[in-house]
């Protein structure tokens, strides 16, 4: 589904960029056989990338704490599918 951006208040831009970024992290995790620095310079540069597609910026310190948020949820609540 992709949300009408305009039409967002702040807080759910910033939900959007949370379920993305939590999507995002979990297909590298379960795609890529590389070392953790590097799943998380993939993971910033998809997750800029999608949003700059739906003309959403974000600043850098948000996308980083998104993607680091996203790991450690990941990590404490583990999925075999989603």
């Amino acid at each position: 589904m992709i949300w009408p951006l305009d039409s967002m208040t702040a807080h759910e831009k910033l939900r959007f960029i949370e379920a993305l970024s939590e999507q995002v992290v979990w297909v590298i995790e379960k795609n890529l056989i590389t070392p953790g620095p590097r799943k998380k310079q993939l993971a910033l540069q998809m997750l800029g990338d999608i949003l700059q597609e739906r003309g959403l910026h974000a600043h850098p310190a948000l996308l980083d704490q998104a993607v680091e948020s996203s790991v450690r949820v990941m990590r404490a609540h583990p999925m075999k599918e989603r």
